[in-house]
Order: C-alpha cells, then sequence, then structure tokens
C-alpha cells in the first residue's frame, strides 16, 4: 500500500504496530500513508486470529504446564504481549500502554468478533475442504 501498488490491505494489526514504534524514517514514511479501519466495530466485531495451550494427556509436569497456561493469561503476561509484542491483550480487562495499539482505535477499545471458538473448531474442515476446492497453498 505505501508504494502505491494497491489501495487496500489486509494484515495483522502488530505488523503495523512495529512500524508506527519504529524510529527509522523509512518505517514512519510508511506509517504516514496508510490508515487503519477494523470493520465490524458497531456490530459483530473484527475477525481475531486464534491461538491456545493445552496441557498434552500424558504430561510430565502437569501442574506446571497448567500454572504457565495460567501465567500466559494473567495480566501481567497480557500486558507484556501488549506493550512488548504489539498484540492486543486476549484477557478481558487487561489495561496496556502501547501508544501504537492506542492509536489504532479510540483510545485502545476493539470489538473483537464473538463467535464462541466452538463454533470455530467445529467448521475447521469445512474451511480446509473450501480452500482445497479453490487452489489455495
Amino acid at each position: 500500500m505505501a508504494s502505491g501498488e494497491c489501495q487496500i490491505a489486509v494484515t495483522n494489526s502488530y505488523y503495523l504496530a512495529r512500524l508506527m514504534r519504529s524510529g527509522k524514517p523509512e518505517d514512519q514514511a510508511v506509517v504516514e500513508r496508510v490508515g487503519v479501519v477494523f470493520p465490524n466495530q458497531d456490530s459483530w466485531g473484527t475477525h481475531v486470529n486464534v491461538a491456545g495451550g493445552a496441557v498434552a494427556r500424558h504430561s510430565r509436569n502437569t501442574a506446571g504446564a497448567v500454572k504457565f497456561l495460567e501465567y500466559l493469561a494473567s495480566p501481567a503476561a497480557q500486558n507484556h504481549f501488549a506493550n512488548g509484542n504489539n498484540e492486543w491483550p486476549a484477557a478481558k480487562g487487561v489495561s496496556f500502554d502501547n501508544p501504537a495499539l492506542k492509536s489504532m482505535t479510540a483510545g485502545g477499545k476493539f470489538k473483537s468478533e464473538t463467535i464462541p471458538i466452538s463454533a470455530v473448531g467445529a467448521n475447521q474442515v469445512k474451511v480446509q475442504q473450501m480452500l482445497d476446492r479453490v487452489g489455495f497453498k
């Protein structure tokens, strides 16, 4: 987009946030040429990438694995993801102080889609079959 090859692009917000927080003049030049739109903020919300964690059934250290997952969902870890990695917090109510993320929205408020993760999982095979039919690699 910044080079003028297209007028719209879809990207993960953390890539743009990295450019926004960069001190390099060439990165700042890109930031000046693009805008941000999160679709569906007045209705069902914007799609978000889904990542998850689990404990393997035969884990050698189940208690440690559970403790690690609990830490990842904690305000401290979520704050690190927001401020250090430019990712939106996944846990509700976590405040952050990332100027790039806040500048993309009205004060850092963002409405993600509300599709239950169980519905996403239930349709995973159908989506892959659709991608296979159209030849997506």
